[in-house]
């Protein structure tokens, strides 16, 4: 098999049958050819962000429909991205 040097960021997940589930354009494009594979689990609050960033998560309701507790929020953000630094998690 061929080795490509160029490298694809995507999500995607193991499927019952062990093989990874990978963008139909990036499976287009490189069929055939060999990759080294990192596989870093995500949860589900990093997978809905990127998800929506993507396009691919449908925007439903809007900020001010919301009434949850900062220190919550504060506290689930933490959890996920292991900040609160607005930066930092944009960066992730």
């Amino acid at each position: 098999m061929q080795t490509l040097n160029k490298a694809y960021k995507f999500i995607g997940k193991v499927l019952p049958d062990g093989h990874l589930s990978i963008p139909a354009e990036i499976a287009r494009d490189t069929a055939g050819k060999e990759f080294e594979v990192l596989m870093t689990p995500i949860d589900d609050i990093k997978s809905s962000i990127s998800l929506y960033l993507e396009g691919r998560l449908e925007k439903k309701g809007c900020i001010k429909d919301l009434s949850l507790d900062s220190a919550k929020i504060e506290d689930a953000v933490k959890k996920a991205f292991g900040t609160t630094n607005i930066d930092v998690i944009l960066r992730i």
